[in-house]
């Protein structure tokens, strides 16, 4: 069972059968259908509720272009990052550093290489949930890049992986920057990935920068 967000108007049932199939079955009042309603077949209609036309299209899932704010808040966000992944891999607080990693860094990163494979196919793609297909857009290069940037929790290889998503960030936050015209604040990374460098440099009982 699905513990349901909104119990007066859907209840789902999630369900894993035996033979591999798999089920997510909910119920729900016509008008939230309604404006949940995103690609759709309709199997039964007998009061005829349901649009006419079927909508079969997965285009409201394509990558959106990025205007020059949407570009310069995803890096100023991931740089801004940095500082924070700094700060926990000199502490050794290697779950925060985990998190910080995978649930902040990782999906601007992820962005940014939608953006880039939009950028290449008229932004008429979709790389579905988390980045599943970027596999099949991205050169087999840039895609293992991005792989090895996922890390077991031990601090020589975490620094491997931070340094390799910075270069991968930079890398393609300029291709992007380049390609769709919008503006780098190349200055802003420079500065962050130097006080990473100097941060990876501190002595574990340093009292100061």
């Amino acid at each position: 069972m699905n513990y349901p967000s909104d119990p007066e108007h859907c209840y789902g049932w999630l369900m894993q059968f035996a033979d591999g199939n798999r089920l997510d079955l909910h119920v729900c009042t016509w008008d939230y259908a309604r404006k949940e309603m995103e690609l759709f077949i309709a199997l039964v209609d007998k009061d005829g509720l349901l649009p006419a036309k079927e909508n079969r299209s997965d285009e409201i899932y394509w990558i959106r272009r990025p205007d020059p704010a949407q570009f310069s808040c995803l890096c100023n966000d991931f740089w801004w990052g940095c500082n924070n992944i700094a700060k926990g891999m000199w502490r050794r607080e290697l779950p925060y550093v985990m998190d910080m990693l995978n649930l902040h860094l990782r999906p601007l990163l992820r962005q940014l290489l939608e953006w880039k494979i939009g950028m290449e196919r008229d932004f008429s793609v979709s790389t579905g949930k988390c980045g599943k297909y970027m596999n099949r857009y991205l050169p087999a290069e840039v895609y293992d890049r991005y792989l090895s940037t996922y890390s077991a929790a031990r601090i020589p290889e975490l620094w491997e992986a931070i340094w390799e998503m910075c270069r991968l960030f930079e890398e393609t936050a300029l291709e992007v920057s380049c390609g769709l015209g919008l503006p780098y604040n190349a200055g802003e990374a420079e500065n962050s990935r130097k006080f990473l460098k100097r941060v990876q440099e501190l002595p574990e009982d340093a009292a100061e920068i």
